[in-house]
């Protein structure tokens, strides 16, 4: 009886065989879940903010490239022929995917809001240690260009003056977007003004993630410039000398 369980127990140690190291490696899952890959489906699009008008991602790289009136209708078929008109730039760089809101009177050049999203993905180009980068996340914001559009700004520009951003104050609250966050924009225009021919706006817009605050732009300037205006411009006014230091301040490890 014992000689029997002595020969018996190599069989069971034979069965066993221990994997390769290399198994271990091969097995383990991609870091992006397969699902964070394709767009994460909002709910605004389908319980939006105020506003009926909505555009898709497809009518907006339409409106940085194409004819405006064929997605803002006949009302801005006037500024079609006109050589540069204020418009969202063209991929890579029109990071909003759709505008789910928008309540203003078109062609009115009054005050107004609209609504976009931004959706980060796995495969997004700006990705860095896998998160949307701060400036790309204040750029994501860009739909203040979409909304004086719809409110006329070309029809007194009429391809004389282009759009430059004059100026922000910004906070940050929380985290970085990542993949599978959506953006959230609110994006208000809050007056309008004029100085020795120059028109200005002015706006604000905040940011959330799943209602979470993340960004808030305040006290945002911007207008419009003849290419004499910008090449007698003084340009970025600032002074290392009056700057706030905050070397006293420690980013998180």
């Amino acid at each position: 009886h014992v000689e029997r369980l002595e020969r018996a127990a190599p069989a069971p140690a034979a069965r066993v065989v221990p994997p390769p190291p290399a198994v271990a490696p091969a097995a383990r899952p991609v870091p992006a879940p397969p699902a964070a890959v394709a767009p994460v489906p909002p709910p605004a699009v389908t319980s939006g903010p105020r506003g009926s008008v909505r555009f898709s991602r497809a009518e907006l790289e339409s409106l940085a490239s194409d004819k405006i009136s064929k997605v803002l209708g006949p009302m801005f078929a006037i500024q079609d022929s006109f050589p540069r008109q204020v418009r969202m730039p063209e991929p890579p760089l029109l990071l909003a995917d759709r505008v789910v809101g928008l309540d203003a009177e078109a062609g009115s050049m009054t005050t107004g809001t609209i609504w976009t999203e931004t959706d980060v993905t796995w495969d997004a180009w700006y990705l860095h240690d896998g998160t949307m980068p701060a400036g790309v996340m204040i750029e994501a914001g860009q739909a203040d260009l979409l909304l004086i559009s719809w409110l006329g700004a070309d029809f007194k520009n009429r391809g004389e003056r282009v759009y430059r951003l004059l100026g922000c104050e910004l906070t940050y609250h929380g985290d970085l977007p990542a993949p599978g966050d959506t953006l959230c924009y609110e994006i208000h225009v809050d007056g309008h003004a004029s100085h020795d021919g120059v028109r200005l706006f002015f706006f604000h817009y905040d940011c959330r993630v799943g209602g979470e605050l993340r960004l808030e732009v305040r006290a945002g300037q911007a207008g419009f410039f003849t290419d004499e205006e910008l090449a007698a411009s003084a340009g970025v006014l600032w002074d290392p000398c009056d700057a706030v230091s905050y070397t006293h301040l420690t980013l998180p490890t």
